[in-house]
């Protein structure tokens, strides 16, 4: 079976190619500044959007679902009522098969011609992922862990892996992926949260 990475990368371009006048481009509020995260630290609206998602995973993401966007082979895709600031498009992707029923997130948080830009991104967004705190009812906070993957010019493909470490099993195989991958002509930063499968079921 494909990886849970080929699984998001694909219904992606899925929903690049055939959905593209669903999604609106979101300009960071920066007097000057074009799409991306100018900041190392959280904001308050990146972190509460990463909050939001992050804890509606054991409902399998259905108080963020909004419109179907998208239905194509295996996958519906919907567009995701919480979105990420400055990012290009938030997608909930589902099976249709009746033995796999997960849903995953995926937002296209930044695209870029250079390299240099779009790698400055990706180490911004990885840092605003590691400080952004994840609330929970009771005020206890908790915040991803996992070791950035550096970018590197003559890979296509760089992921960031980190996972919630929080003590409640539905958490158990969930997993953030920051993903810097080149599709011609420009790199695009990915951001991927749902379920990580087991090893002989990649």
């Amino acid at each position: 079976m494909k990886s849970f990475g080929c699984a998001c990368l694909a219904m992606m371009l899925f929903a690049n190619a055939s959905a593209q006048n669903f999604f609106k481009k979101v300009q960071v509020g920066l007097a000057g500044t074009t799409q991306g995260l100018s900041s190392a630290k959280s904001t308050p609206a990146f972190s509460k959007a990463l909050q939001n998602i992050i804890l509606d995973y054991p409902n399998n993401f259905h108080s963020i679902n909004g419109e179907l966007v998208l239905a194509q082979g295996e996958f519906e895709h919907y567009a995701s009522l919480v979105e990420f600031p400055g990012s290009e498009k938030n997608i909930i992707g589902r099976y249709r098969s009746v033995a796999d029923t997960t849903a995953s997130f995926q937002a296209t948080m930044f695209r870029h011609d250079d390299f240099e830009e779009a790698s400055k991104q990706y180490r911004a967004i990885y840092k605003q992922l590691k400080s952004s705190p994840i609330t929970l009812i009771d005020g206890s906070k908790y915040y991803l862990n996992g070791d950035m993957s550096q970018p590197d010019e003559a890979s296509d493909f760089t992921v960031s892996t980190m996972i919630f470490p929080h003590a409640d099993r539905r958490y158990y195989n969930f997993k953030v992926e920051l993903e810097l991958l080149y599709q011609m002509p420009e790199w695009v930063i990915n951001l991927n949260m749902g379920k990580r499968k087991k090893d002989d079921q990649q």
